[in-house]
């Protein structure tokens, strides 16, 4: 398995609790492109909140197996993903913290940017009209501030 950040955290989700404390609270599934990643993400989370644990690579493959918005082909590539990441504790140092840190900001950023052109090429009609409907009240609530104002 090639090392990336995703990797990366995953990892230490699973084996770091000190890391696991500090950057959890600001990663998202969201900031994950794969769909093993997304998922494997998804049971760390719920795993460590409701535990307050790391959990184990057995329990992410007992819950992952326990999912039915998954097919095979995707339970395959989590276990094989799975597989390869080891569960030896690391220590936490700075450079990992930071690096995670900004990989979030990066990928807020990047999803935000493409939803942004989704919503301005018009392809999600129910942010263009949610959008319009809010522009819409700032709109009548500003000439009702400048009313209030001529007011007194």
């Amino acid at each position: 398995m090639i090392e990336t950040i995703e990797n990366t955290i995953i990892k230490n989700l699973i084996c770091n609790e000190e890391y696991t404390r500090k950057v959890l609270p600001f990663l998202k599934p969201d900031y994950f492109d794969k769909t093993h990643e997304k998922i494997i993400f998804d049971e760390c989370a719920k795993f460590i909140v409701q535990y307050d644990k790391c959990p184990t690579i057995e329990i992410l493959s007992i819950e992952c197996e326990k999912r039915k918005d998954i097919n095979d082909d995707t339970y395959k590539e989590i276990l094989d993903y799975l597989k390869q990441t080891s569960q030896t504790e690391e220590n936490v140092d700075d450079w990992l913290i930071d690096t995670t840190e900004k990989w979030c900001k990066e990928r807020a950023i990047y999803l935000a940017l493409v939803e942004s052109i989704s919503i301005a090429d018009g392809h999600d009609i129910k942010k263009v009209l949610m959008l319009s409907l809010l522009s819409y009240q700032m709109h009548l609530l500003l000439g009702l501030i400048t009313m209030l104002d001529t007011i007194t």
